[in-house]
């Protein structure tokens, strides 16, 4: 998103990078992690023209992207670039850039470029489907779901079967975490409920219930999908990561690894701070530095 509109702001990126540098992070994302695992240097954004190179690969993801369709603006927390137009892109850029590989004229612009026969080669790696799941619970909350969720994860298998017909061949595909311990969890659940506190409705982590039900109910579906696109797709690797769970041992255990969870804030100042402080909006400040929250933001990504 900061490279197609408005520019990420510091705090973000001041664990590592000590500026913001369009992850919507206090540093690194996943995808940092695994590209500096696998030797090769951080992938630029693909709508990114100053000073990049895609020779080992191109990141088409944005912030508040969605599986779905939106119909919101930017400026309501929307995106354009849901996950079918980013598979369009990637479409154009490989087209694109296998020209430069047929044409005289296009050795210059080469060492840029991966080449056509990379692209069967890469891993395509997949972290989506929050937001999607952040729409249904404002929309239905936790009645009337189930058909919504099977509907998301249906398309997403759609738009899979789009990027094999392109030549993806490996693809790692994450789950969805643990939305109801979002800071801005509770204050969606008071609105819908009138601040009514219904009985087992937060866990021992003082996460909300249903909404992590929601999330558990998706990763449930998508991961029997995964399964039917390996039996469908014989010459595919598809890997399911389980982030739900990594995630949320991290907020089981806080206290141990010397984190603040967001539970440790009352049930008022946490419905106060998410209520009127999202992502780079004015207001109040931060609670601390990134090595000692789980979560800096009120909404997805965790």
């Amino acid at each position: 998103m900061s490279a197609a509109f408005y520019p990420a702001i510091y705090p973000f990126g001041e664990t590592f990078f000590h500026e913001a540098v369009g992850r919507a992070s206090d540093g690194r994302l996943i995808i940092d992690f695994i590209a500096k695992h696998l030797g090769l240097p951080f992938l630029s954004a693909y709508i990114n023209s100053i000073g990049t190179t895609y020779r080992h690969g191109a990141n088409f993801a944005a912030g508040s992207s969605t599986i779905m369709r939106q119909n919101k603006t930017i400026f309501e927390g929307g995106t354009p670039f849901t996950v079918d137009i980013q598979i369009v892109q990637f479409s154009n850029f490989k087209s694109r850039t296998g020209k430069f590989f047929t044409q005289e004229n296009g050795s210059s612009y080469r060492k840029h470029f991966p080449k056509p026969e990379d692209f069967a080669k890469a891993i395509y790696t997949f972290d989506i489907g929050q937001n999607d799941i952040a729409d249904v619970i404002s929309k239905v909350g936790k009645e009337d779901s189930h058909v919504l969720i099977s509907n998301i994860v249906e398309y997403f298998s759609t738009q899979i079967q789009s990027l094999h017909f392109y030549g993806a061949r490996t693809f790692w595909i994450h789950n969805t975490g643990p939305i109801g311990c979002l800071p801005v969890a509770m204050p969606i659940h008071n609105a819908q409920n009138n601040q009514t506190q219904v009985a087992g409705y937060v866990d021992q982590n003082g996460c909300v219930n249903y909404q992590n039900d929601l999330a558990k109910e998706f990763n449930k579906k998508l991961k029997d999908k995964v399964v039917k696109l390996r039996e469908q797709f014989l010459d595919t690797s598809f890997i399911y990561v389980d982030m739900f769970s990594a995630k949320y041992e991290l907020i089981s255990n806080a206290n141990k690894s010397g984190v603040v969870a967001h539970n440790l804030l009352t049930n008022t100042s946490r419905n106060e701070i998410a209520a009127i402080a999202r992502c780079n909006s004015p207001g109040p400040t931060t609670l601390g530095g990134p090595d000692t929250i789980t979560s800096r933001s009120s909404s997805p990504p965790l």
